[in-house]
């Protein structure tokens, strides 16, 4: 069964990294033979862009965007407020402890033998494959997990093929806000591309 961490990044740049591990819902390597903790690492980790502020940073910028509607035009020379976000300090200690994070899972760095990836990624798209078939995945939550969960996986692997069988649902389940936050992940993958022609939708009206 595979296990994972959160790291959450907000706008300001802060990250938290969840205290705690959490059972994933979700394994491609048949949960009850643990492959996940032998060959892939002992725990997968998840990235999650939250479009908001941290809870430490969300009260100054909430008086901040009071400020600036009450406030009048800028006036030449005058020095405009800055939005929270993150200092040098603390962006050095966040890499210090996401490469503890990522030291401490053990994910192999280097790809088995030809035979055994092969193995390895067929079992992954065969299993995504019957995950598909479920309704639950029509839920943009949900969806968006599977991705973050491929992202997670060992960049050995061929994340690349799994998000090709993701990506026909990329339109019609993913709004303004959910692109926002997952283009990072796909990014990482090498595969934003797919976000490129994709019509964006809110859950707004527009007048």
């Amino acid at each position: 069964m595979c296990v994972y961490r959160e790291i959450r990044k907000y706008n300001c740049g802060h990250e938290e990294i969840s205290a705690s591990f959490e059972q994933s819902p979700l394994c491609l390597f048949y949960k009850d033979k643990g492959i996940c903790g032998r060959e892939l690492g002992l725990y997968r980790i998840f990235e999650i862009v939250v479009n908001n502020w941290c809870p430490r940073c969300a009260p100054k910028a909430s008086t901040l965007a009071m400020t600036v509607n009450l406030a009048p035009p800028t006036r030449p020379g005058e020095r405009l407020m800055t939005t929270p976000h993150a200092l040098a300090h603390e962006l050095a200690s966040q890499n210090i402890e996401r490469d503890k994070l990522n030291q401490a899972s053990c994910t192999p760095s280097s790809r088995p033998g030809e035979r055994r990836l092969e193995e390895l990624n067929g079992m992954a798209q065969r299993n995504l494959d019957t995950q598909m078939s479920d309704q639950a995945v029509n839920d943009p939550t949900v969806y968006s997990w599977l991705i973050r969960y491929v992202a997670s996986l060992a960049p050995w692997m061929d994340r690349q093929a799994l998000v090709n069988k993701l990506a026909p649902w990329l339109a019609e389940l993913l709004d303004e806000e959910h692109q926002i936050c997952i283009r990072p992940t796909l990014k990482s993958m090498g595969c934003e591309h797919m976000l490129d022609n994709i019509m964006v939708w809110t859950r707004d009206v527009l007048v």
